[in-house]
């Protein structure tokens, strides 16, 4: 062989060592080759749980095999979060990096993985490791860092916990009959530098969100607050709810002058004079939902289930705040949106003391009302990422768009939601709504489409000319 060819021949073999590469040494834990490994594993009940998970059917599998000749098949029948979980995992995991399994799924799922320690306990978060991935449909090569720690993970894996005791495995939300596939669950001894890339990531808008009705672009609400907190006003006292709409009533004689067919509308739950051809009916359209992202991730029961039927919820960060939809049909077709305001009335919350700033994010999605959490938008239908803030590609979760912005008061807050409505109606974009977060310099409660009192729910005030 001449020199050359050697000298290619040895390049040939570095790179396919390079692309081929295992990181570190692997552990195989469960393999599924026979039936003593399927019998190693057990349904476990989560702590608090208020009925029990379905029974979860474990079989040996020769479908979806990705090492050896079986894989573990897991048949459900319904339920929040049907964990199985092992007590056969070497005690001490700390020599190594990454846990990895092939999970097939027959369409996008949640699934989840947790580490039980000694000193462990289900209810301290900090005390074990845990993580959880969206699977798209089809095989997926799960590799998760035990070492890396991260927003929604309850952080790295720590000796100070004692041994390892079990190890669970849990999907989110399955259908009765449902299928799932796990083989080659390992370990590797080396901190795998794509752990993690796999799962779909929380990602922020590349450009920046725009700022409707203005020419700005920022990276985040906090920014905007940013930019924005030299023009902040300080509330001298707190508003009441007839304050604040005598101050759009007086806008809607100031526009009158120079718009003499102006109508305005009040859109409330439960409130009637709405519409004025029947007054006497009362507006029904408000969708509004609180949605929990809140670490630590896993298994919890408030980020799989939305606070629906509460009379106040927290308006917040983004992680932690509500998301609405107002049905804007009373508004005839071919309208001319001259003001709309979005009223809400605190149940907690001080007089605003500093600048902050709160933004109507755009949703892209047609949530149902009564079915929304960080992980779906609808019964069936996942967000693509926790709770929707995935931004990248031609269909995002979320628009990188603020439909409308300003300060929070206290008692009573008012956003301008003009360029918001104009949007939808004029610019014939879907009302999908929108979710109403902070820069974290106010927080408060809010009272909501639920609360017994009509006066103090959310209201859209609306000046439009047919």
């Amino acid at each position: 062989m001449s020199p050359r060819r050697l000298a290619v021949t040895a390049l040939a073999i570095v790179l396919t060592s390079c692309c081929t590469r295992t990181w570190g040494e692997e552990k195989v834990l469960f393999d599924f080759e026979d039936e003593a490994e399927v019998k190693g594993w057990e349904q476990t009940q989560l702590p608090k749980a208020k009925t029990p998970e379905p029974e979860v059917q474990l079989a040996l599998a020769t479908q979806h095999v990705t090492s050896g000749q079986h894989a573990l098949k897991l048949t459900y029948a319904g339920g929040t979060f049907p964990t199985i979980a092992s007590k056969r995992v070497p005690e001490d995991l700390t020599p190594y990096g990454t846990l990895k399994a092939d999970v097939t799924v027959g369409r996008p799922m949640v699934i989840g993985f947790r580490i039980m320690q000694d000193n462990s306990k289900p209810e301290k978060h900090a005390t074990y490791w845990e993580s959880t991935m969206l699977l798209k449909a089809g095989r997926n090569e799960v590799s998760l860092s035990l070492k890396k720690p991260h927003r929604y993970r309850t952080g790295p894996y720590s000796a100070k916990q004692g041994n390892a005791v079990s190890l669970s495995f849990y999907v989110y939300s399955p259908t009765k009959g449902e299928e799932v596939y796990v083989d080659n669950i390992r370990l590797t001894t080396e901190d795998d530098p794509n752990a993690d890339n796999k799962r779909t990531p929380n990602t922020r808008p590349k450009a920046g969100y725009k700022v409707l009705g203005t020419n700005l672009t920022v990276r985040d609400v906090g920014e905007l607050g940013a930019k924005l907190k030299d023009k902040w006003v300080r509330p001298e006292r707190p508003k009441t709810v007839a304050e604040r709409e005598a101050e759009f009533n007086a806008l809607y004689d100031k526009l009158k002058e120079t718009h003499p067919r102006a109508v305005m509308v009040l859109l409330r739950e439960g409130q009637k004079g709405y519409d004025r051809a029947n007054p006497d009916k009362a507006y029904v359209g408000w969708n509004s939902t609180y949605v929990d992202s809140h670490g630590p991730d896993g298994n919890l029961h408030g980020r799989a289930h939305g606070q629906y039927d509460w009379g106040n919820l927290e308006l917040f960060m983004r992680h932690r705040s509500q998301m609405m939809r107002i049905d804007l049909s009373c508004v005839p077709k071919g309208a001319k949106i001259l003001a709309v305001r979005l009223l809400l009335v605190a149940s907690y919350g001080e007089l605003a003391t500093k600048p902050n700033m709160f933004v109507a994010e755009a949703c892209n999605r047609p949530w149902a009302d009564g079915e929304v959490n960080c992980y779906r938008y609808a019964k069936g239908k996942l967000w693509r990422s926790c709770s929707g803030q995935y931004y990248d590609g031609d269909d995002p979760d979320f628009l990188p768009l603020f439909l409308a912005y300003g300060p929070a008061d206290g008692k009573t807050s008012v956003w301008d939601f003009t360029e918001a409505v104009k949007w939808w109606l004029e610019g014939g974009h879907p009302n999908h709504g929108f979710f109403l977060h902070g820069d974290a310099q106010f927080y408060a409660r809010t009272f909501t489409r639920r609360c017994k009192e009509v006066q103090k729910r959310p209201a859209l005030m609306i000046i439009y000319e047919p």
